[in-house]
């Protein structure tokens, strides 16, 4: 089984396609959030536990309000 993981450009569009062991023994899947992620995902809620992404987190994570402009945008 493979996974992608973002890295440096010059790979696949940024992409390269690594072995879904060598992704789940990332650190982070060993963080444990402090708070129910309420339908998103443990890193979601990692995230919003940092305080770092207020500005960029969204919630729910996929819903029309976020994605509207957009597809007016492009006739969609």
């Amino acid at each position: 089984m493979s996974t992608f993981i973002r890295t440096p450009p010059g790979k696949a569009n940024g992409w390269e396609a690594i072995d879904a062991d060598k992704a789940y023994a990332d650190k982070i899947y060993n963080e444990v959030p402090g708070t129910i992620p309420a339908g998103e995902s443990l890193i979601w809620a990692l995230a919003k536990q940092s305080g770092k992404f207020e500005k960029v987190l969204r919630y729910p994570a996929e819903d029309g309000e976020y994605e509207k402009p957009m597809m007016d945008k492009l006739g969609l």
